[in-house]
């Protein structure tokens, strides 16, 4: 295997890393929302992560400092372009969630679940159209990978969601309070969660056309902050909570709490993006949306064997047919 084969093989193993990692945190987040605000929880988790990639970053060139005994140049992994690019992809980011947390307040859970994932199509329909070359094998990819996701999320079919928050934000929302609330309930949750899937589109694109233009942690640095302070600022416009610190901002000290931040901080979101940074630069964006379109499969078996989810035939079916998209993603 040639070096640069193993780079790829090595990237898209990572992507799925990736998938599996999100896919494992659906259901602690499930439950942590269960005490505080969507907004709240997602602003400690990127503030968390924030701190956590730029002190690693801090270690880093400390250690080499040290090591080389040469200049302490923090600078050196901080520009201003990674920064802007960071804080446009962010942006992407900050929507997706924010559609997806309204989206799930107005439709069923597997139906949100089920038009999320029309990433898989939007990548490379997108990427068409900005001029790039699409293989019959990719667009195969893309349509299995959207049939197994409609049998997995049990789309009309009444079966168990798999939804990033599986519907429990639901108790910490109330249509009548607070000016999203009072937006939003007059929008679709169908239309909200197409918007979403458009902004996971367009962050993956976007990650991809960067990827090798950037310096990856100071980029996911400009992400995370972003982000964070996004959902700061939505926090206030969200109905105050039992649980709010300053304003309606929530925060519980609690042990299932403070350990959901730490895992979606640390691992889901400072490694997986990181890697997601990287891997980008070998796997193109349309494979990279076949590959993330297995992270529900990994949720549903948290789920059925954590949190006592049921499991169907129909359900099974649909792991297959993602499965055989993924494999027909790498066919030429």
């Amino acid at each position: 295997m040639s070096g640069n084969k193993s780079r790829v093989f090595v990237a898209k193993i990572l992507l799925v890393f990736v998938a599996f990692v999100w896919g494992v945190t659906f259901l602690p987040v499930a439950k942590s929302v269960e005490s505080v605000g969507v907004f709240s929880f997602l602003f400690w988790r990127f503030l968390v992560a924030s701190l956590c990639m730029f002190l690693a970053v801090v270690f880093v060139v400390f250690f080499s400092f040290v090591k080389r005994a040469g200049v302490f140049d923090l600078k050196s992994k901080f520009d201003t372009k990674s920064i802007l690019l960071g804080g446009f992809v962010g942006c992407f980011l900050f929507l997706g969630y924010a559609f997806q947390t309204f989206a799930l307040k107005f439709s069923a859970s597997s139906v949100v679940a089920f038009i999320t994932g029309f990433n898989v199509i939007l990548v490379p329909f997108l990427l068409f159209f900005s001029g790039k070359k699409l293989g019959f094998f990719e667009v195969l990819a893309g349509v299995l990978a959207l049939f197994g996701l409609y049998f997995l999320s049990g789309v009309g079919f009444g079966e168990v969601s798999v939804g990033a928050t599986g519907g429990a934000v639901n108790s910490n929302f109330d249509t009548n309070g607070g000016f999203f609330g009072r937006f939003f309930s007059s929008i679709k949750g169908e239309f909200l969660a197409f918007l979403c899937a458009v902004s996971f589109s367009l962050h993956i694109i976007f990650t991809g056309v960067f990827a090798k233009k950037v310096k990856a942690e100071c980029f996911c640095v400009a992400q995370f902050a972003l982000v964070a302070v996004f959902c700061f600022l939505g926090s206030f416009f969200m109905p105050k909570g039992a649980h709010a610190v300053v304003a309606n901002l929530e925060f519980v000290a609690t042990p299932l709490f403070l350990a959901s931040v730490l895992l979606c901080a640390v691992v889901a979101t400072v490694v997986a993006f990181f890697v997601q940074t990287w891997a980008q630069n070998f796997v193109p964006a349309s494979q990279t949306a076949v590959i993330f379109i297995t992270e529900p499969i990994f949720a549903l078996a948290v789920g059925v064997w954590f949190g006592g989810e049921k499991f169907s035939l129909l359900q099974l079916a649909g792991c297959a047919l993602i499965l055989a998209g993924v494999f027909f993603s790498e066919k030429k």
